[in-house]
């Protein structure tokens, strides 16, 4: 990727601010972390949303591009969690 569209895109994100919806959002999430993110802080989301399931990955920002096989192993024990919560 060009480091224009990498800009345009930087650009396109700085504008936008989801927290009020996000904490209104009454579903559960999980928030796959990266364990060498330079852009999102650790303690960001739980700014957010502190009952947030955090599954820290070996990586950097773009975790899901680097390392997508890990990533997807993680989600079905979260939904399994979410499907049967009281368990």
């Amino acid at each position: 990727m060009s480091p224009e569209v990498l800009a345009a895109r930087a650009r396109a994100v700085a504008g936008v601010d989801v927290t009020a919806e996000m904490q209104n959002c009454e579903v559960p999430l999980q928030y796959l972390r990266a364990a060498a993110d330079w852009v999102v802080r650790q303690g960001c989301w739980e700014l957010v949303r502190s009952d947030a399931k955090v599954f820290v990955l070996p990586g950097p920002h773009l975790v899901l591009q680097v390392a997508p096989a890990e990533s997807a192993a993680v989600l079905p024990s979260f939904c399994d969690q979410v499907a049967a919560p009281n368990n």
